[in-house]
């Protein structure tokens, strides 16, 4: 990994440790971050701060979140596909949660612009595969 492959691993290192600092640092003042479609109701979270509470509430959610991370490849400059698998614990019921995923990363000027996230690896690879022209190898 180099680049902006590496800075996201620093990220989604830290944001598993529950440190968020690290992660929001990543973000332009105007990202957007598309919650997986999958999801009923999904939505789109627009701005730093709309995004930052996305991912502390979400960190709120579980008493125990874990995220292993099984791949990132940097498509170009400015695009970045991470897999991994999330395990997590409900914080009010207990409830057990496996799941694995499939991020797309838009960058501008080092920053994220764009965050897609994606319960189906072969939809993200897709929208990957579109915001970069084709250059997915993968």
């Amino acid at each position: 990994m180099t680049g902006i492959a590496d800075e996201v691993g620093r990220a989604y290192r830290a944001y598993a440790r529950g440190e968020i600092v690290e992660l929001l640092d990543m973000l332009d003042p105007d990202v957007e971050l598309h919650e997986e479609p999958e999801i009923p109701d999904s939505e789109v979270r627009r701005g730093r701060d709309a995004v930052a509470g996305y991912f502390t509430d979400t960190a709120e959610r579980w008493s125990r979140f874990s995220i292993d991370i099984t791949g990132i490849e940097e498509v170009d400059d400015a695009i970045v596909v991470v897999r991994g698998v999330m395990s997590a614990a409900g914080a009010l019921s207990g409830a057990q949660a496996t799941a694995s995923f499939t991020h797309v990363i838009e960058f501008r000027d080092g920053k994220a612009t764009r965050i897609r996230f994606f319960f189906d690896e072969q939809q993200a690879l897709e929208a990957a595969r579109a915001a970069a022209g084709d250059k997915l190898t993968s």
